[in-house]
């Protein structure tokens, strides 16, 4: 079977290098080249999986957690709520609205339009 180049593997396939870097076990060329190889493909330079292999690297130290110091907790004193004199609601008077009825405008139908027959070839005489 024919092997094609990674490039069009990649595109191919939607291939991350660094998801399989991530996922995989074992991060060597070796093992990189040996997958692509199994899947009939050419596997790119020792350059571009170093390449790689350093952005991977460098992305996972700037994604370690930062040590925060949980805060202390403090105990509030408890308030004792004062019991509120309610004073009577003022009535206000509301204009009233009358409501109009609604007019529902029933959609207009398009009328069918009709397909052209179309000419047999039996009825043509030879």
């Amino acid at each position: 079977m024919k092997s094609i180049k990674y490039k069009v593997f990649a595109n191919r396939k939607k291939f991350n290098i660094i998801n399989w870097i991530k996922n995989s076990s074992s991060k060597t060329y070796e093992s990189f080249s040996e997958f692509l190889i199994k899947r009939n493909v050419f596997p790119p330079d020792n350059q571009y999986w170093n390449s790689a292999l350093e952005f991977y690297l460098k992305s996972i130290e700037t994604k370690e957690p930062v040590q925060v110091e949980e805060p202390v907790q403090v105990e509030e004193p408890v308030q004792v709520e004062e019991p509120v004199q309610v004073e009577e609601p003022v009535q206000v008077e509301e204009p009233v609205q009358v409501e109009e009825p609604v007019q529902v405008e029933e959609p207009v139908e398009k009328p069918k339009r009709r397909r052209r027959k179309k000419n047999s070839f039996k009825d043509i005489p030879e």
